[in-house]
């Protein structure tokens, strides 16, 4: 009878063990998974004038598009995309917050008639560019803005393409070169690596292998270490599917305009989803800046990114539920590990039986 209450008590008591969630980073995500910091409670200006914080109306998700006001093509889209993502989201504690990236023109007025215009019921955002500037580096958002004058010797339209640096303190740097510094002909990865580093009067450490080709060790006075610890790895921008992709080819056999239009140089031991977006366009417009829309958990943490305007609405309102916090009900039948220890203390106590009898 002892070894029958043995059993029958662990039966019991596995029973009550209650049954767990399953960890949700092996979710698949339609956007790009990012791996960040939460992100600070910044205190900007609404479209009404009032102040207002990141984390005023936190929600258990929570989006964050960056736009300006005179955008002619992306920004539009992504209001718009995000309108019709409401109309789909059910059953969700959400929250959406467009942020500017021009504010010398998005004051609250205009940021009123722009969001007005598109039944955007949500805040949109201002600020000083100083307090801006905080934002944008906590989202690592690229922004530029240029005082373009009248017609000088600059051709706007040139097209421009970027190396982007990214250190192993998760720092960047964005390197334009135009395409009339590049050879005519046959540009190479490298052509840009030597015409970035030049023009920026940045530093470029590399040797030359008779089958391998040129391969960099140093940029920027940031060398890699003899123990290869960390490396310097060549990441190539995908323009299909708007993502960085690991090369797999030398820097010499990287064909501009062919391969890829952009580059970048990443620390081998850098938070890889740091490497910032490029600027792929140039709009007659005073600002032009990474178009990113992101979707943060309740604790602000940035969990994916959308890039451009170019994205499916259905992808999006996935990862906004996929984002939810799960709620387990432990009510419900026991699973897995549990089963097997009820099912074994099961067998225990009718072999603890049948000894007794």
């Amino acid at each position: 009878m002892k070894w029958l209450g043995i059993c029958i008590s662990v039966l019991l008591l596995a029973s009550a063990i209650p049954s767990t969630a399953a960890d949700g980073d092996g979710l698949h995500w339609n956007g790009v998974k990012l791996d960040r910091g939460a992100i600070a409670n910044h205190l900007l200006t609404d479209q009404d004038g009032e102040l207002y914080s990141l984390h005023e109306d936190r929600a258990d998700v929570n989006v964050v598009a960056f736009i300006f006001t005179s955008c002619p093509d992306v920004c539009p889209v992504i209001t718009s995309n995000l309108v019709s993502v409401e109309k789909q989201i059910q059953d969700i504690d959400y929250q959406f917050i467009s942020i500017t990236v021009d504010p010398a023109n998005d004051d609250p007025a205009a940021l009123k008639e722009y969001s007005e215009n598109f039944d955007a019921d949500w805040p949109h955002l201002t600020g000083s560019q100083a307090k801006l500037q905080t934002v944008w580096d906590d989202f690592n958002i690229n922004v530029k803005v240029e005082e373009i004058e009248s017609h000088d010797d600059h051709d706007h339209d040139e097209m421009v393409h970027e190396m982007v640096v990214l250190y192993p303190d998760n720092t960047t740097s964005m390197l334009e070169v135009e395409m009339s510094s590049l050879p005519m002909e046959n540009a190479t990865g490298w052509n840009l690596t030597t015409a970035a580093t030049s023009e920026s009067n940045m530093s470029l450490n590399y040797s030359t292998h008779e089958e391998y080709g040129n391969s960099v060790s140093g940029i920027n006075g940031i060398d890699s270490p003899d123990d290869w610890s960390w490396w310097w790895s060549l990441y190539l921008w995908n323009d299909t599917n708007s993502t960085w992709e690991m090369s797999n080819v030398g820097i010499d056999s990287v064909m501009i305009m062919q391969d890829t239009d952009h580059i970048a140089w990443a620390a081998s031991n850098a938070n890889l989803s740091m490497i910032p977006i490029p600027i792929s366009e140039i709009h007659d417009t005073t600002v032009s800046h990474s178009s990113q829309t992101f979707i943060l958990d309740e604790d602000w943490k940035p969990i994916v990114a959308y890039m451009g305007s170019n994205w499916d609405v259905s992808n999006f309102v996935e990862d906004m539920n996929r984002a939810a916090p799960v709620v387990v009900d432990d009510s419900e039948d026991v699973p897995g590990f549990t089963v097997q220890i009820v099912v074994m203390s099961l067998g225990l106590a009718i072999i603890a039986a049948r000894r007794l009898e």
